[in-house]
């Protein structure tokens, strides 16, 4: 996990020579897909739930 926080600062870093804009667009990207991550896990809960 450190190793993983550590190059997402490098990225970070390396992408702050460009512009922020796509910087701004990878971020809200990532936060788009982690929400479609939490819905679909939280689909499949209530899916076995309701099996039950």
């Amino acid at each position: 996990l450190h190793l993983h926080m550590s190059c997402t600062e490098k990225l970070q870093k390396w992408h702050a020579k460009g512009s922020t804009r796509t910087q701004k667009a990878a971020t809200q990207i990532k936060l788009k897909y982690l929400r479609n991550l939490r819905e679909a896990r939280a689909d499949i809960k209530r899916v076995r739930q309701k099996k039950k």
